[in-house]
């Protein structure tokens, strides 16, 4: 299943956008997620357990809190997979 849609498979089309943008560099990228995957998403039963994530105490990174991901759902894990994929990444690097 794909789950970026495919509009943006090809990012470089968008790098004038991206550089001219204003007040800083950045780009919005609507329907990012393919319709039928992103459909199949169930957002609102997303559950985090904070006892499976790593907590910070020091001064500067108190509250804070990173998932180590083993409690997220499949299709949660496929996003996460695909936005770190190495064909992605290069694609991001094309703007």
């Amino acid at each position: 299943m794909d789950i970026i849609n495919k509009k943006y498979e090809d990012l470089t089309k968008y790098s004038n956008y991206f550089l001219n943008a204003e007040p800083y560099p950045h780009l919005i990228l609507n329907d990012f997620l393919d319709n039928n995957f992103f459909s199949n998403l169930d957002v609102e039963n997303i559950k985090i357990d904070q006892n499976k994530g790593r907590s910070f105490n020091s001064d500067i990174e108190k509250n804070k809190w990173a998932s180590k991901n083993t409690t997220l759902s499949e299709n949660l894990k496929l996003i996460i997979d695909e936005l770190n994929n190495k064909s992605f990444l290069e694609n991001l690097y094309k703007i």
